[in-house]
Formats: structure tokens, sequence, C-alpha cells
């Protein structure tokens, strides 16, 4: 009798568990979760760009460029939010398996209780009756977990969303900083050209001048005077159109580093690689690791290790294959422009010596002002060529290195 009181207060506390299991049976859904989150974020990303904070810089420095974008271009915070919110809910589903693994180990451990008791009880069918349905009970319950636990489980394996969208979302950020970097070596080089121009513009204008003088004493036509007026106005143009050129490309700059629009933001060169940093370029010992940093290999991986509809060995092999390619010409690609750079130093040194000629005979008047000045114009474009060159070879280097932290060819 004593054992039979006993085994009445345990089914008892089994019953009394029951809706303690149920509660946690009807815990919110990560999807729910997530909604909330992502209103949430909607609003504070709301209030966040009411209590925007312009950057007050006039200049930036290359090396800058990643963190002040970062810091104040708002789609770089909202793609970094985005890559929270997903890890966020991929670490939901996973919390929430825990705690249905949790569920599912009282549930056995109630089971177990129950066949005890009824088995205690094999000589009272009824309460061993009773005790065998409690133990059907927690089995159908220990499934119904089980089968919501193998779902979770198969949509952390076969729903490979967040980790694309991961993927994508740094690789959007690593684009939109590519982007100000090229765009920072593009107005560099306008920069540059903008000394050409100029020269190019006094030169017409002396010409204009000379021509105009000859006409005067005969020595030339209403013609060449028109010709040459029109050459120069050609050339005045092109100039305020590379001038209009510079000012918008900074304006789009300062767009995206949140500064005033004003178009004179002021870049500083970059410190060029050195020739250890160019001679360590290294195709086949980087391969493997600037592969797994591509953001179509690990899309193209994680569908396929994730049994999604559309992955196959084929995608992932196809996504290595383009980048190999793109990588090795990124890779040859230092080395010309290193020789492209040697090239124009050589044309320095060659129209320095000319320019210093020109300066002796011009000092002894076995040359005119105007050639004077032409050697002088020939010696300054090529040390812009130079200027030039060496942006080339960074922006190469810079290519490498892109692939190799980033995967981004």
């Amino acid at each position: 009798m004593k054992r039979f009181f006993a085994l009445l207060m345990l089914g008892a506390m089994l019953f009394a568990l029951m809706p303690f299991a149920l509660a946690e049976d009807m815990k919110e859904m990560p999807g729910e979760a997530a909604a909330e989150e992502t209103m949430y974020s909607a609003s504070a990303s709301s209030v966040q760009y009411a209590n925007r904070v312009n950057n007050t810089a006039t200049s930036i420095a290359f090396g800058e460029l990643r963190r002040t974008l970062n810091t104040y271009n708002y789609s770089v915070k909202a793609l970094n939010e985005a890559i929270d919110a997903a890890d966020g809910a991929d670490r939901q589903i996973r919390q929430s398996i825990s705690s249905l693994k949790d569920l599912q180990a009282q549930y056995v451990s109630f089971q177990s209780n129950a066949g005890v008791a009824a088995a205690a009880c094999a000589d009272n069918p009824a309460v061993a009756q009773a005790f065998g349905d409690l133990y059907a009970y927690w089995t159908i319950n220990i499934a119904t977990v089980g089968g919501q636990i193998a779902d979770l489980e198969a949509q952390l394996k076969n729903n490979v969303t967040v980790e694309t969208t991961q993927n994508t979302c740094s690789d959007t950020i690593n684009q939109i900083v590519k982007g100000a970097e090229s765009l920072y070596i593009g107005i560099l080089k306008m920069e540059l050209a903008l000394g050409d121009a100029q020269r190019g513009v006094d030169a017409l204008e002396r010409v204009v001048n000379l021509t105009e003088k000859q006409k005067e004493i005969g020595m030339a036509s209403d013609y060449d005077v028109e010709s040459i007026r029109y050459q120069y106005a050609n050339a005045a143009s092109q100039l305020d159109s590379l001038r209009y050129q510079i000012k918008t490309s900074k304006i789009t700059l300062e767009g995206m580093l949140g500064m005033d629009l004003s178009g004179t933001v002021a870049l500083s060169t970059p410190v060029m690689p050195t020739n250890q940093e160019i001679l360590g370029v290294d195709y086949d010992g980087e391969l493997s690791r600037a592969t797994g940093r591509n953001v179509d290999v690990m899309n193209a991986e994680a569908k396929y290790h994730g049994d999604s509809a559309d992955g196959s060995y084929e995608s992932v092999r196809a996504a290595k294959d383009t980048f190999a390619y793109k990588f090795k010409i990124v890779c040859l690609d230092v080395p010309e422009k290193q020789r492209l750079a040697a090239v124009a130093g050589d044309a320095v040194t060659y129209q320095q010596r000319t320019f210093e000629i020109a300066a002796k005979k011009y000092e002894l008047g076995m040359l005119s002002r105007e050639e004077y000045l032409n050697a002088q114009s020939e010696w300054e474009g090529a040390k812009t060529a130079l200027m030039s060159a060496k942006l080339d070879l960074f922006t190469a280097y810079r290519a490498y290195i892109w692939a190799v932290q980033y995967g981004v060819v």
C-alpha cells in the first residue's frame, strides 16, 4: 500500500509538471522574435539618421577611407546592421534548438519515470494502465519536440540565407570601400592631368601671341590666327571640363564620406608599395587563401554543403576557376605596372637632361624662350607621367591586396 501511494504521488508530480512542459513548448519562435528585432532596428535606424553627425574633416588620407566609411556612410552602416541581424537570427535558431533539447531531455526523464512506475504497479492493472498512458503521452511529446528540433536543424543546414546574406553584405561593403579607393586614385590622376592640361593651354597662349605678332609683320594670315585661337579655346574648354570633373568627383567622394559637399576635399598621395612588397606577390602561395575569401566561392560552397536546391559541385568549381584566372591576371599586373613605372622613370631622367641642355643653350642665346619653355614643359610632363605610372602600380598592388585579404577581384 505504501508503494501504491508513493507511485500515486509520483504520478501527481509528473502531471503537475505537464503545464510547465507545455508552456515551454509554446515559446516564441525565431521568426516572430526576428520580426520584432527588425522593427526595432528600423526604428533605431530612423532615430540614428535624424541625429546624424556630419564628418567635418576637410581632407582625407587614403588609408583612412575604410574607417571613415564605416563611421559616416549610412549604406555601409546599414549593411553592417544587416550582417548583425542575420547573425542574430542564426544565433536565435541555435538557442531555440538548445532549449528544445533541454525540454526533450525532461520529457525523456518523465517518460522513464512513468515506465518504472508502470512496471512497479504490474499487480494493479488500473494503476499500471494510468502510468502506461502517461508513458505514451511523454513518448508522443518526445517525438513532437524531436520533430521541431529536426526542423530547426534542417533549417540551419538547408537554409543558407543567413550565411550567404552575410557574405553578400560583407562583399558589398568591400565593393563600396574599393569604389571609394578607385575614386580617390582617379581624382589624384585627374589632378595630375590638370597640370599637363594647364601647361598645354599656356603653351597655346604663347603660340597665339606669337602668331598675332607674326600677322602684324605679314608672316601669318588671318586664318593662321583664327586656327590657333580655336585650338587655344578648345584646350581651355577641356581644361575647364577637367576642373568640373575633379570637382564633381570630389563631391561624390565627400558624399560617401559624410563630408560637406564642397568639392574641395584635400587628398594626399598614398604610400607606394616597397620593392620587397612587390616581390612578395605570390599567386601559387596565396591562391587557396584568397579563393576561400571570395564571395562567389563562399556562397557556392554554402549552398552546396547546405544541400540547397541550386547548390552543386559544378557551381563551386566554376566559382573557383573564375576567381583563379582573375587572380592570376591581378598577380601578373603588378610586375607589369612596375616595369612601366621604371620606363617612366627613365623618361624623366632623359627629359631632365634635355631640359638642362636647353637651359644652357637658352642662357647662351642659342635657343629661343619658346623652345626653352617647351623643353621645360616636356620635363614637367614626364614627371607627371611618372607619378601617374606610380599610381597605376599602387592600384595594381592594391588589387592584389584586395584579392588576398577579401577575395575581391
